[in-house]
């Protein structure tokens, strides 16, 4: 199964209903500043 870092970034953003794996790949895409 898919595992995703234990990172605050990522959490704040599952909370927010998005998918680990959306939140992973945007963070991994773009780094950890989504509004660039």
């Amino acid at each position: 199964s898919f595992s995703i870092p234990q990172d605050p970034l990522v959490s704040k953003y599952v909370a927010l209903g998005l998918s680990p794996e959306a939140v992973t790949l945007a963070v991994k895409n773009y780094g950890d500043n989504p509004t660039k």
